[in-house]
């Protein structure tokens, strides 16, 4: 701490000092400021006068200029209105637009309002003449008006005229003409003698009334530069007293001030290299706070350096105490020795905890069996902690339903204690460690926890650490939890971590030598039991053969409904976490997978990637895990990222147990209508022949085979896959060419069936009767054959027999089993979707669900044994259709489309329905089941869609186009304005409608390239009709995408605008002539601003020339006296 004797004489010096510089300043800083002070005020006082003369010149002058530049065009614009009124007149044509009432408009409210605007601005002139000379004005703009009114009158009375269309674009020229005619009241004398003068009056006076505005506007900015040259005249007046003040402040303080400066920087260089010097002279001004600062600093310094020395010699206890507070360098220094410490604390804790690894490595290393290793571990892991009391779990899989951990060792004051005890993930303080993967601490034991006892009483811990064994990153084999008096130190926690990995390793080694020699045993007494199986399968055989005849009939009849399922829906088998187990063909098609690229990979790859971290996604899950069906609308994406819309069902099929254990999802495609998948048909049959199957590419290269047919011909699949088909026959055999040669007939997508025989793998032949079925993609063409066959060899080992129809029979069971349970849970699924109905082969309904009855507002009793027509209208069923319909039916032909039915209420239900024929065992339809869905409300909207359409082409001239332009159709009010018949038009190209040079033109070019690339185009464009005269169209060009976004025609809505542009064109004409008269009127302006320019270019060059002559006398003035 610096001492309170410096502080005080510190603080008193300055009292005694003289304030010399500081009242130097100050007087000079006075006067000063007054001298701104006074230059502020006339500063002010001129920028006034310039902001109020800016003020009536952006207020007045130039507004007023402005609007009288309007007046003018207003003048002109009421009687252009009057020509073109009295041209259309002349020649009784009918004119888009009432132009005498456009004229009076302009005199009424646009004329009007600059009348009322220019009052104002009339208030503030200074000038008398132009007050004069706007009264003047009012009044020829007052006979102007009544003159055009008598124009008006003269032009009602019909009488001839000279003007007509073809030189009203030259009425400009006529306005200079002396029309002399006898008949005083014609319109062309009312016109040419009263309004065309006082037009030019009233141009004349407004030109004179901007002529004064100018002058006006060249004085006040002349008074500008005046008074803007008295400013700078002030501001380098002020600039030289500014400079005069400050060069007595410099001469005056420098001396007095850097002398001192010079002493304290002497002083504090040599401070800088390391000593320790005194002051030479006595400073007696306010500098002299800088030199107390500077010895207090110097005296700690002193302190610092002998710091520094005892730490040198090792008195790291020592401390600095500099300033009042700790300073930055004290501080470093404490630092350094808390540092050093900490590394000699750091380093005795590092030796600690290798010694501890090397110790119990050594004991991981000599136990054999667990628990001998638990107790091991836990007793010395307590002593080397000096901890109070320790415990080990291990992970128990196999003893519990559910994952659980065994406590194996306990250590309490140096006496073991056996405990029976065993924990869940989460329970308690070991069971969160294991559940959470990660240590736990406690230094705030909750009450009864636990008590650590001795001969003299118990007590509770003050710390518990529980920590996880992980093996492979994320595995917990166990748990280690320790209680201690005392707390636990960072570093004993760390090794206690790495330690624990070290146990979980070895326990994990222990327990899968455990295992290993339990499956050994186990091996021994599975093959015993297997052979008692095998004498046990014998005496099945008969029960399995009856119980396959019985299910076989059962299969029938759920084949016949699956049948149904299949050709209707798509559907996707799931696990409960969302893994795909299955698809059909429906499926993949829709979303363009194959089952290879989406089996076991999870439902999301179907859904918008925003939308799977999304609550409303994982709910959807967890409710079909708890068993709860879902049908809605879904969105889902396909493998090319489309988006396409599903009306799907998700059903939970639940086992024996009532316990859910996979989704079926049956989906109809709502986006468009599906087309059936000829794959999906080819792969069910294949599926339902029990044969040997084989899969070709259209060239003969084997690309898939199944078991059956690879036991027959003696092959692995390895051997056989990618070869030619050539290799199953002997090339030489005369069949052999015939079967080869009969592939051509695959290929063009012919089926082939007979006896043929082939060579297996040990050259032996085998008769096989095959029949192979082509495979055809959407586009009819065939992408690969099946081959579906039968071993008709008579010759075969009785025992392999035996055995291998036993393994097939069970399976078969099995299978037939699950298949049941799948297809009740498949029905479920279909209920809650689908609206489902049942017919026998009369057209009586035997069923119906709920979704069905809900539509057409029955109830089951009123619909049950009545005839399908009583949901028809009268008329339908008297119709061949409806004959056909039931008589395809009856053939087994599926009926699929939009059907429309009759609801209670006698309201039209539309639905989009498949009718299938069930048949059962001989092939004959027995019953016609119906899947659909209600799309009575999409019907509405699309014959909304039409009606709006229909009113377009009323109103609108419609023009439909290919991608490359030619036309496809046209409507009859394009056709009428175009003078064409629709035949004439049919795929001739658009550029029939336009001219040579617009043909070759660039823009064209771009016009249809943007087309071609799906953007939309509007704009006014020209046309040429089939009479060559040309047509104004303002239309738009409307690309149509298909389902793939992909633009495939382009649909033109246009209007007829050719009388609009034609009145555009005389306006510009019109416009031409208001033009030149402005640019003349600029042109004079210009050259008055370029006068005044030069008047003032002379003035500066005179004003120059006299500064140089009265330079020029004071130097001879000068020289004479």
């Amino acid at each position: 701490m610096a001492k309170k004797g410096e502080k005080k004489k510190a603080a008193k010096a300055p009292k005694a000092r003289k304030i010399t510089i500081r009242r130097r300043i100050i007087i000079s800083f006075a006067v000063l400021g007054a001298i701104l002070i006074a230059f502020t005020f006339v500063t002010l006082n001129e920028l006034g006068k310039i902001s109020r003369i800016n003020t009536y010149i952006n207020s007045t002058i130039n507004p007023t200029k402005v609007h009288l530049q309007s007046l003018n065009e207003m003048v002109n614009r009421s009687s252009i209105y009057l020509q073109v009124y009295m041209v259309f007149e002349n020649n009784n044509q009918k004119v888009e637009g009432d132009y005498k009432q456009k004229r009076a408009l302009v005199w009424s409210e646009d004329i009007k309002n600059l009348y009322d605007t220019l009052r104002l601005y009339e208030k503030q002139w200074q000038n008398m003449d132009m007050k004069l000379k706007y009264l003047n004005l009012q009044t020829s703009l007052k006979k102007l008006e009544n003159s055009q009114l008598l124009v008006e009158d003269v032009i009602a009375k019909k009488s001839d005229d000279i003007y007509n269309l073809e030189n009203l674009e030259n009425l400009e020229n006529i306005q200079n003409e002396d029309l002399s005619s006898p008949q005083t009241n014609s319109r062309e004398d009312a016109f040419s003698k009263r309004v065309l003068p006082l037009i030019n009056q009233v141009h004349n006076e407004i030109i004179e009334l901007q002529g004064i505005q100018n002058q006006e506007l060249v004085q006040r900015r002349a008074e500008i530069n005046r008074l803007w040259n008295v400013f700078w005249w002030l501001f380098v007046l002020l600039g030289v007293v500014l400079f005069l003040i400050t060069l007595y402040l410099i001469r005056d303080l420098s001396g007095k001030i850097l002398r001192n400066i010079h002493q304290i920087r002497n002083y504090a260089h040599t401070l800088r290299l390391g000593n320790f010097p005194m002051f030479a002279t006595k400073i007696d001004d306010e500098t002299s706070e800088i030199e107390d600062e500077l010895k207090i600093i110097a005296q700690h310094l002193r302190r610092t350096r002998d710091f520094s020395l005892e730490i040198a010699q090792g008195h790291l206890e020592s401390k600095l105490d500099v300033y009042e507070e700790r300073s930055e360098l004290g501080e470093a220094f404490l630092q350094m020795h808390e540092g050093l410490s900490e590394i000699a604390k750091l380093d005795e804790e590092r030796r600690w905890v290798n010694e501890g690894l090397t110790k119990f490595n050594s004991i991981l290393r000599e136990s054999k069996a667990i628990r001998t290793l638990s107790d091991n571990i836990v007793t010395n892991l307590v002593r080397y902690l000096d901890a109070n009391q320790g415990a080990i779990f291990v992970l128990n899989e196999q003893d519990f339903e559910i994952p659980q951990m065994e406590l194996v060792s306990v250590y309490a004051y140096d006496r073991k204690r056996f405990m029976e005890r065993n924990i869940r993930p989460g329970q308690g303080l070991a069971g969160q460690s294991w559940q959470e993967k990660d240590a736990i601490y406690l230094q705030e034991v909750p009450g009864n926890y636990t008590l650590i006892n001795s001969g003299l009483g118990s007590s509770e811990p003050r710390s518990i650490l529980v920590i996880p064994m992980i093996v492979n990153e994320d595995h917990v084999i166990g748990v280690i939890e320790l209680a201690s008096f005392k707390a636990f130190k960072n570093y004993e926690i760390e090794f206690v971590k790495k330690l624990a990995e070290n146990i979980g390793a070895n326990i994990m080694t222990l327990q899968n030598n455990d295992e290993s020699q339990q499956l050994l045993n186990e091996a021994q007494k599975t093959a015993d039991k297997l052979k008692k199986q095998e004498e046990e399968s014998a005496l099945s055989m008969q029960e399995l053969v009856s119980t396959q005849e019985e299910m076989r009939k059962n299969q029938l009849e759920l084949v016949g409904q699956m049948t149904a399922i299949d050709t209707t829906l798509a559907t996707a088998e799931f696990d409960m976490q969302g893994t795909i187990l299955n698809a059909n063909d429906q499926f993949l098609s829709m979303f363009d997978y194959t089952l290879y690229e989406i089996r076991e990979k999870h439902h999301s790859i179907f859904v918008d990637p925003t939308e799977v971290d999304k609550s409303r996604y994982k709910k959807f899950w967890l409710e079909l895990q708890e068993g709860l069906p879902q049908t809605d609308e879904f969105k889902r994406i396909t493998k090319d990222g489309r988006e396409i819309w599903l009306n799907a069902s998700y059903t939970p099929v639940k086992n024996d147990s009532g316990v859910p254990y996979k989704v079926i999802e049956l989906a109809i495609d709502i986006t468009e209508q599906k087309q059936l998948s000829m794959d999906f048909k080819g792969e069910i049959e294949a599926i339902n022949k029990t044969n040997a199957v084989i899969e070709f590419d259209v060239e003969g290269y084997i690309l898939d085979a199944n078991s059956i047919f690879l036991q027959v011909m003696g092959y692995r699949l390895n051997e056989i896959k990618g070869k030619h088909h050539s290799v199953l026959v002997d090339s030489k055999d005369p069949a052999a060419v015939q079967y080869l040669q009969d592939w051509k007939k695959l290929s063009r997508g012919k089926s082939l069936s007979g006896e043929f025989q082939y060579v297996n793998k040990a050259g032996e032949k085998v008769w096989i009767r095959s029949s192979y079925n082509p495979i055809l993609d959407l586009n009819g063409q065939p992408y690969k054959i099946l081959n579906f066959a039968q071993d008709i060899n008579d010759v075969k080992k009785y025992e392999s027999e035996l055995k291998r129809n036993t393994a097939i029979l069970q399976k078969q069971k099995t299978e037939l089993e699950q298949n049941q349970l799948a297809l009740t849970g498949q029905m479920t699924a279909i209920n809650t979707a689908l609206a489902t109905a049942e017919f026998d082969m009369d057209g009586n309904i035997l069923e119906v669900n709920n979704i069905y009855l809900d539509a057409l507002k029955y109830n089951i009793y009123e619909l049950k044994e009545q005839k399908d027509t009583i949901l028809l209208e009268d008329q339908d069923t008297t119709k061949v259709n409806y004959k056909k319909f039931w008589s395809e039916l009856r053939m087994g032909i599926p009926q699929i489309g939009e059907f429309k039915r009759v609801a209670k209420d006698g309201s039209g239900v539309w639905l989009n329905a498949t009718f299938t024929p069930v048949k059962d065992i001989t092939g004959v339809p027995y019953k016609v089941i119906q899947l659909g869905t209600v799309v009575t409300q999409q019907k509405v909207l699309n014959m909304d869609y039409e009606g709006q359409m229909s009113a377009i082409y009323k109103s609108n001239m419609v023009v439909e186009f290919d991608m490359k332009g030619y036309i496809l159709n046209a409507n009859q009010l394009f056709l009428d304005l175009m003078q064409y018949d629709l035949e004439e038009l049919v795929n001739k190209n658009h550029n029939v409608f336009v001219d040579d040079f617009t043909k070759i033109s660039e823009d064209y070019k771009t016009l249809w390239d943007r087309l071609f690339n799906g953007e939309y185009v509007s704009g006014r464009f020209k046309r040429i009709k089939n009479d060559g005269t040309e047509v104004w169209f303002r239309g738009t060009y409307n690309p149509i995408f298909d389902l793939n976004g992909e633009p495939y025609k382009i649909v033109k809505f246009a209007q007829d605008i050719t009388d609009v542009k034609y009145f555009e064109v005389k306006a510009r004409q019109n416009t031409r002539w208001l033009k030149k008269r402005s640019e003349e009127l600029v042109k004079a302006n210009e050259s008055i601003e370029e006068i005044r320019k030069s008047d003032q270019a002379k003035m500066e060059a005179k004003e120059q020339e006299i500064t140089r002559l009265k330079a020029k006398i004071e130097e001879l003035s000068q020289s004479n006296g």
